[in-house]
């Protein structure tokens, strides 16, 4: 193709202009067309093409891999690298305390959870002894490192 008719094609196109992004829509479109159609003419039907493809995607969840190193997240409007996602690990951190007293108010909320320290423990086991009420507690935390 020559060099004004790609110039005019992607000054037509309003989609992401990335070299893997443009071959793979133009490979899209007919041979027969390219050499028919004007560089403006083209650039429309890529734009189209793009939009199909966008709006596939968004009826799908909307997230795209880009370029085999990143993936865009439509929900979040946001590009994460791969390479940064590879280092992230989660996981699991459960504290348990026995015989937890519970007061009145405890009590009155159903007994099922109290906040210790700023973390919500989930409580079982619960029992009196010696006229308290006692129960024991699991705290659940998710911990997400980065490696």
């Amino acid at each position: 193709m020559r060099s004004d008719k790609k110039n005019r094609m992607m000054a037509a196109y309003n989609g992401f202009a990335g070299h893997q992004t443009v071959n793979h829509i133009t490979s899209n479109i007919p041979t027969e067309l390219i050499n028919q159609l004007t560089g403006k003419q083209l650039g429309l039907i890529m734009s189209a093409l793009n939009q199909s493809y966008h709006q596939g995607r968004a009826s799908k969840g909307n997230v795209e891999m880009i370029d085999k190193s990143a993936i865009w997240i439509g929900a979040l409007g946001k590009i994460y690298e791969l390479d940064d996602i590879k280092r992230i690990e989660k996981t699991e951190k459960i504290t348990k305390i026995e015989s937890i007293e519970l007061d009145d108010c405890d009590k009155w909320s159903g007994g099922h959870g109290k906040y210790i320290d700023g973390k919500y423990y989930q409580l079982y086991n619960q029992r009196y002894e010696n006229g308290k009420m006692i129960a024991d507690g699991k705290c659940t935390e998710e911990i997400t490192n980065f490696i």
